[in-house]
């Protein structure tokens, strides 16, 4: 582990933008800045590098010359999504720490909206986002919780938490966390979930309050992650569930969440089956061993069958019509569809012409 950018000790900045990166370097500048257009004295921005091998080092030297709280640290080797971000909280100065999306854009405001929550105490603040187009020059979905004002739970309403917030809370840039009670919980229960930061929120009960800003201080973007495709199925059907069966919350609460138990929610697979992630292959390897009755089987193993076109279709037209009242992860959801659709029309359209020509002779 080594500092590239070394920078002058002083006195404790209130929030660290905790980033871990690899191999986004043009993503990683965009994310920048938005960030350095809103930092204050009170910030620090840390970026911890995976070993990333393109230009990155580069594009934060010719940021880091007008952010002096600007720290950059690259590994020798990938440790892994969990693993880097932990060592980003680690590292860092700030009494909190926003894990922040290296392709992500913060949207204007965010910093001082983040700022103003942690003015009281709070163990954690999560923040609203919204959705956006691979190019972010289109919004899919304005806002993930459909809040109208701030919500405050206190320590003894983490279930309560659980149940109403769901699956907003999946998205790493949504957290920020008090420093101190993050290095205080067990940090190596969760590494390799791809969902540690939702472990270290829910494993036990937080000392203080969790503020929600209801108002979106993110721009997601839909489409980057191409990395984690061949590791869907398993962190869909496996890691993710199985993470949500650790937490210390009542069956009956966790059961609400509906992607705890995939398999038993025909909406949940039909969605993955139009994506594609949901085959065949995925109910065997996944999905049948841990089910043990055969009506347990009976959606998974029939969802597994159905066209995935044909599902694909009737989804896209579902969610469309309900455009303008799409809440939680329905837009993500909707854009991939819509993705999956258009790779496979392109797919067949060089087909097609191909077989006009053939018949033509």
């Amino acid at each position: 582990m080594k500092t590239d950018l070394p920078t002058e000790q002083g006195p404790q900045p209130i929030l660290s933008l905790c980033i871990s990166t690899i191999n986004r370097a043009e993503f990683l500048r965009e994310t920048l800045e938005t960030i350095l257009r809103q930092v204050t004295d009170e910030c620090e921005v840390l970026i911890v590098d995976n070993a990333s091998t393109d230009n990155t080092p580069h594009v934060v030297a010719e940021l880091a010359r007008r952010c002096a709280s600007l720290r950059y640290i690259r590994t020798d080797s990938n440790n892994g999504l969990d693993s880097n971000f932990d060592r980003a909280v680690e590292l860092s100065r700030g009494e909190y720490c926003w894990l922040t999306s290296d392709d992500d854009l913060l949207k204007p405001g965010a910093i001082a909206a983040v700022l103003r929550a942690v003015r009281h105490d709070p163990s954690a603040v999560l923040v609203n986002y919204e959705f956006r187009d691979f190019t972010m020059s289109r919004v899919v979905q304005d806002r993930v919780l459909d809040l109208d004002a701030d919500r405050t739970y206190g320590p003894w309403e983490s279930e309560r938490m659980f149940v109403e917030l769901g699956d907003s809370v999946r998205y790493i840039g949504s957290l920020v966390m008090k420093r101190a009670v993050w290095l205080s919980r067990q940090r190596n229960l969760y590494i390799g979930s791809y969902y540690g930061f939702v472990g270290m929120l829910y494993q036990e009960r937080l000392p203080r309050q969790v503020h929600v800003i209801a108002q979106p201080c993110v721009s997601y973007r839909i489409g980057n992650a191409v990395e984690f495709d061949k590791q869907l199925p398993e962190i869909i059907f496996a890691k993710w569930p199985s993470l949500v069966a650790s937490l210390p919350f009542s069956y009956r609460s966790r059961r609400t969440l509906h992607s705890s138990e995939p398999w038993k929610h025909l909406y949940e697979m039909l969605v993955w089956r139009g994506t594609g992630v949901y085959s065949r292959e995925t109910y065997r390897r996944w999905v049948k061993p841990s089910l043990h009755r055969a009506r347990d089987r009976l959606v998974p193993a029939s969802c597994a069958l159905l066209p995935c076109f044909v599902v694909r279709l009737g989804l896209i037209a579902y969610l469309s019509v309900r455009s303008g009242r799409l809440r939680q992860l329905d837009g993500l959801y909707l854009a991939h569809l819509k993705l999956r659709n258009s790779v496979q029309l392109r797919r067949l359209i060089p087909g097609a012409k191909q077989l006009r020509k053939l018949s033509a002779h």
